[in-house]
C-alpha cells in the first residue's frame, strides 16, 4: 500500500507542476466568449509514450516505484501531460476531445454498437487492445476524468451518437481527489 502512496504522490506532483506551466503558457491564449472555433487542435500521445504506458500499466506485474519513477523521469510523458493539462484549462469537461471523431462518424451516418465511457482505464484500453475500437465499438475514456466532467460531455460523446449500448466505467478519480472533494452520494447520483 505504500509504494502505491508513493507512485501517486509522485504523480500529484509532476501533475502539479505540469498545470503549473500549462497555466503559464496558456494565459495569453485562451480565447473569451463566443468564438468561431473554440477547440484547438487535439493532442495526440506520442508512440514513445504509448510505448511507455504499455509496458508499465499492461505489462502483468506489481507496479513499483520504479515504475512512477519512468513515468515522472520521461521528458516526452512530461511534454504531453503538460499539453492535456493545458487542453484542460480550456476545456475542463474535454468536449473538444473527440469532437472531430464524432462530427465524422455522425456525418457519415454511423451508429456505433457501444460507447465505452470513462477514465484513463478505459482510454488505456486501447493500448491492451486497439483491435477492439473502431466504428462500431467506440472509446471515449479520458485519463484523470472525474463523474462531473464525464456527466457535462455525455451528450456529446455518448448520447449524440446514438449508440445500442453504453459501458460507463467511472468514479476512480473521484476517490483519487482529481477535481475536488466530493461526497460519495454525489458521484453515486452522477454515475447512475
Amino acid at each position: 500500500m505504500q509504494t502505491i502512496v508513493r507512485i501517486a504522490r509522485a504523480f500529484t506532483l509532476l501533475s502539479l507542476a505540469a498545470a503549473a506551466d500549462a497555466q503559464q503558457q496558456a494565459a495569453d491564449n485562451i480565447p473569451v466568449g463566443i468564438v468561431e472555433q473554440p477547440c484547438p487542435p487535439a493532442v495526440t500521445m506520442p508512440e514513445s509514450v504509448a510505448a511507455l504506458q504499455t509496458d508499465i500499466f499492461m505489462r502483468p506485474h506489481t507496479l513499483t516505484p520504479e515504475d512512477g519513477s519512468k513515468l515522472t523521469g520521461s521528458a516526452e510523458f512530461r511534454q504531453y501531460l503538460g499539453a492535456l493539462r493545458q487542453m484542460g484549462n480550456r476545456d475542463w469537461p474535454a468536449l473538444c476531445r473527440f469532437n472531430a471523431d464524432n462530427a465524422r462518424l455522425k456525418a457519415a451516418g454511423t451508429r456505433p454498437q457501444l460507447v465505452f465511457m470513462g477514465d484513463s482505464i478505459t482510454e488505456n484500453w486501447l493500448l491492451g487492445d486497439a483491435e477492439l475500437f473502431n466504428d462500431n465499438n467506440v472509446n471515449r475514456g479520458i485519463g484523470g476524468q472525474t463523474t462531473p466532467q464525464m456527466l457535462l460531455r455525455f451528450r456529446a460523446d455518448v448520447v449524440a451518437l446514438r449508440p445500442a449500448a453504453v459501458h460507463i466505467l467511472a468514479g476512480t478519480n473521484d476517490i483519487a481527489g482529481d477535481s475536488a472533494g466530493t461526497a460519495r452520494e454525489r458521484t453515486q447520483q452522477l454515475a447512475a
